[in-house]
């Protein structure tokens, strides 16, 4: 609560401004936290190896994708680590990959407006 040092009271209007002005800052604050949680999932046209993916594998991916390793990304999604080898195991299956470098390889991070890049297939 903010309140004037003089113990003065302030218009009514400026009162007004003065809400709406925090009002939207805290919308702004909201939309960025919102933004920042959705940053890491995929692009609206990813390919189809990758559409596959749950929410949840999605976070194991990126979480591995910012470096943590297996027990951090376990800790930061409070989930047991065997759990987390649970999801990593089925990102591998869905995608055709056999190591968490060739995930990163083929789940490159998109930036805005790009596709995904497809995992590279066996002929």
């Amino acid at each position: 609560m903010l309140r004037l040092a003089s113990g003065e009271s302030l218009p009514a209007e400026a009162v007004g401004q003065l809400r709406e002005r925090l009002d939207r800052l805290a919308y702004e604050v909201r939309a960025v936290t919102t933004l920042a949680a959705t940053a890491a999932t995929p692009a609206g046209d990813p390919t189809p190896a990758l559409a596959q993916l749950t929410p949840r594998e999605w976070q194991v991916v990126s979480a591995l994708q910012q470096g943590a390793r297996g027990n951090e990304v376990a800790h930061s999604l409070n989930v047991a680590p065997s759990t987390e080898r649970n999801h990593l195991t089925r990102v591998y299956r869905k995608l055709g990959v056999k190591s968490q470098v060739e995930l990163l390889a083929n789940a490159q991070p998109c930036a805005p407006g790009q596709r995904a890049r497809a995992p590279a297939t066996a002929t």
